[in-house]
């Protein structure tokens, strides 16, 4: 079928057969794209009015893509839900649309003044012309930019949320509706923040101060989850008082602060409100700026709390100026007892954190015999956190314990002590308590017994900059003592350190030396006493140099690992062998050198039993070690290492054995565990913690540092090392563990 040739016009249709001559063409014609502009009523007439809601259908079955811009309301929400399930079209809020219009692809528009529901169109703009379709079709794409998702809209609406803009009101009507409106649909509470002149606004609109009083009512009945909150600037002046007396007497709660921000606001969890302007008596803001953008509101809910924060109580403010008290206050104390009163109340109503310096240690005594002590325990308790700077802080912890002893509880949670270095240089008990107070007694006379004997004049000051000077202070001297403490500890283990290195040297020279001297001795007698007809005393002389050779080397091999650890450049040479091959032959070498020292009674006993263990039967006649078959032990490791850590093992347990040794290799999941079973006297339960670590012995015999290195070459395979006495009663001795993946 051939496409007609459409006419470039322009024209106004009457009727609705010249109308559904239109929706025939467009039928006929659209192809792609077909986009909606419609007021709230819109939505009603696609799905509802007769033949229109047929057209639309028609479009849908034609995969044309139906996009809608209206107003969603309470009212069509349904009709927009259907709308986006029935014809699958993308729809979009925006607020207050007049008129209507529509764009079939990019060739025809058409327009209607006004739709209503359950009523044909009466008349409608036609036209194919470039430049007019063109023209609404940039209309209805920047419309849709600024226009949200359907989702949205629905959403707030079924929420109760209110659509997300800021914008700037400027008509006092609407001004004076949006701030009524924020007022009476506050739920969770209104934050307002201004100057005296806001509440002064507020009374003179006897509407609006009704609304306050009311909201205040609902909140008392526990119909709304919050209340007024209002943070001004008081000054001294009557008629300022007592406005806020009339509201505080209403139920508002209101704060003084030094500082009021340049705007003023109000808001709510769902709105905000601000301005710049002064507030002036009976006169309504010019320029207000509204939101509901929720990051506006967060910001300005942070100022808000940080505001109401570091304000004081407007009656507190009031007192102080009926009282003729400055907002921040510095004066003197004559009297001790006075200063004793207040040292208890600041303590009492500390709401975060408190600060004390004392300058000795009877002060200390003396205030805690007064309850300074039970409040610090309360306040810790209250998980305020509690810092005290003594002279001696062992002994004040231990006058705390004696408070938390009364109740059997030994913790001292959130409240840490430390000491003064130098202490000659304070002469007075400093307390500052949320950063906010602060109270310095001096100490008149310390050798007096009571409070009020020994403490001279005494300050109070709730200045800033005061606080910051003595915070400062404070915090300098607490580091100081945390830098001294951590260098005395530094000390501490430099001395360790050197007294070790030390004893290490001693016992490395004593210990070189034997073998040394007992390999030059031998080797003079060997060459003296040299009989070429006695071979069996020659052979003594030459397996002393070579027991005490050996002795020698692993002595030496020993000190360069450590020094290898030490300097960390410890390093594995790793290769496939076979542990128990390896196990064996060390066992068979120990053996031998005991029956050359004819200890009979010591023996090394190798016991296989792996899951996974092959039979063996070994016939030291008929082959070696090393030609015997073994079960599948295969490990990636450095042999030379782990025989390193076996002999070291083996040494010990023979040093301290009368009786037979037992090795075994079994298996645990994925690794292999070597066991070395000595039957001596066991290990010193007060060096056991520290086994493994340089130098740590009972022993008069050796360094002290075969264990330390059989942990960190196993560590640095990757396994562990352990030791413990074995439990069994007729059983002596201790057993020590290597454990090496598979």
């Amino acid at each position: 079928m051939e496409e007609r040739e459409q006419c470039t016009e322009t024209r106004i249709v009457y009727g609705i057969k010249a109308i559904m001559d239109i929706a025939d063409e467009i039928l006929l014609t659209c192809k792609s794209n077909y986009d909606v502009y419609c007021d709230k009523n819109g939505p009603s007439f696609m799905i509802t009015v007769s033949p229109y809601n047929e057209v639309y259908s028609k479009l849908k079955k034609n995969n044309v893509k139906i996009r809608l811009i209206t107003e969603i309301t309470t009212k069509n929400i349904k009709n927009c839900k259907e709308i986006i399930d029935k014809l699958e079209a993308e729809v979009k809020h925006l607020e207050g649309i007049k008129g209507n219009f529509a764009i079939s692809d990019d060739n025809i528009y058409i327009a209607t003044s006004s739709l209503e529901e359950n009523k044909p169109i009466p008349d409608m703009i036609y036209s194919t012309v470039k430049g007019v379709v063109e023209q609404n079709r940039y209309l209805f794409e920047t419309l849709w930019k600024k226009s949200i998702s359907a989702e949205q809209r629905i959403t707030e609406i079924e929420q109760g949320l209110l659509p997300v803009e800021t914008r700037v009101l400027d008509n006092s009507r609407e001004i004076y509706t949006h701030i009524l409106d924020i007022t009476e649909k506050s739920h969770n509470g209104l934050s307002n923040c201004s100057t005296v002149g806001g509440f002064q606004m507020i009374y003179d609109e006897e509407h609006l101060f009704q609304t306050y009083s009311h909201l205040v009512v609902r909140y008392k009945e526990g119909k709304v989850k919050g209340g007024v909150r209002w943070v001004t600037h008081i000054e001294d002046k009557r008629e300022q008082i007592d406005l806020i007396k009339i509201f505080l007497t209403l139920g508002i709660e209101i704060r003084h602060v030094n500082n009021l921000p340049p705007m003023s606001f109000a808001l709510s969890d769902k709105q905000f409100q601000g301005t710049i302007e002064k507030m002036e008596p009976g006169k309504m803001f010019e320029n207000v700026l509204y939101s509901t953008e929720p990051l506006y509101i967060k910001h300005f809910q942070s100022i808000f709390e940080e505001l109401w924060r570091n304000g004081i109580e407007a009656l507190q403010r009031i007192d102080q100026i009926e009282k003729g008290i400055s907002s921040e206050t510095t004066k003197v104390i004559e009297n001790p007892s006075r200063s004793k009163e207040l040292l208890l109340r600041l303590l009492q109503n500390a709401q975060e954190e408190i600060m004390i310096v004392f300058p000795s240690f009877k002060t200390v005594r003396r205030q805690f015999g007064f309850g300074v002590s039970d409040l610090l325990k309360q306040k810790s308790q209250e998980n305020l956190r509690i810092r005290i700077l003594s002279p001696m802080s062992e002994p004040v912890k231990e006058l705390l314990l004696l408070v938390y002893a009364k109740e059997n509880d030994q913790n001292i949670e959130n409240l840490f002590v430390r000491e003064i270095v130098k202490q000659q240089d304070i002469n007075s008990t400093i307390l500052m308590v949320d950063r906010k107070f602060l109270l310095t007694m001096e100490l008149k006379d310390d050798s007096k017994e009571t409070f009020e004997e020994s403490t001279g004049l005494s300050t109070y000051s709730t200045s800033k900059p005061t606080l910051l000077s003595y915070t400062s202070i404070f915090e300098s001297l607490w580091t100081q003592t945390e830098m001294s403490d951590n260098l005395r500890l530094a000390n501490e283990k430099l001395e360790i350190h050197d007294n070790l290195q030390n004893d290490f040297i001693n016992m490395a020279a004593h210990e070189l030396r034997t073998p040394s001297q007992a390999i030059s001795g031998y080797a003079e007698l060997a060459l003296l006493d040299y009989d070429i007809k006695d071979k069996e005393k020659n052979i003594r002389y030459l397996e002393t140099i070579s027991r005490n050779a050996e002795r020698l080397s692993r002595l030496t091999v020993n000190i360069l690992s450590v020094a290898r650890i030490e300097s960390k450049t410890l390093k594995l040479n790793k290769e496939f062998f076979n542990l128990e091959e390896l196990i064996s032959t060390s066992v068979e070498d120990f053996n031998i050198k005991l029956s050359k020292l004819q200890h009979k009674d010591i023996g090394v006993i190798f016991e296989k039993n792996m899951k996974k263990n092959v039979p063996i039967k070994q016939d030291h006649s008929t082959s070696s070690s090393r030609d015997r078959p073994y079960m599948d032990s295969l490990v990636e490791a450095d042999s030379e290492k782990i025989e390193q850590v076996l002999v070291n093992l083996l040494d010990n347990a023979i040093k301290f054995s009368k009786g037979k040794i037992f090795i075994k290799i079994t298996e645990d999941n994925l690794l292999f565990v070597v066991e070395v079973k000595d039957s001596g006297p066991g290990i010193d339960p007060e060096i056991l913690p520290n086994l493994f670590s340089k130098f740590v012995s009972k022993s008069d015999i050796g360094t002290g540092l075969g264990l330390f290195i059989c942990k960190n070459i196993i560590e640095t395979h990757g396994g562990s090392i352990w030791a413990q006495n074995n439990n069994n009663k007729n059983e002596k001795g201790a057993t020590f563990s290597f454990s090496l993946s598979k």
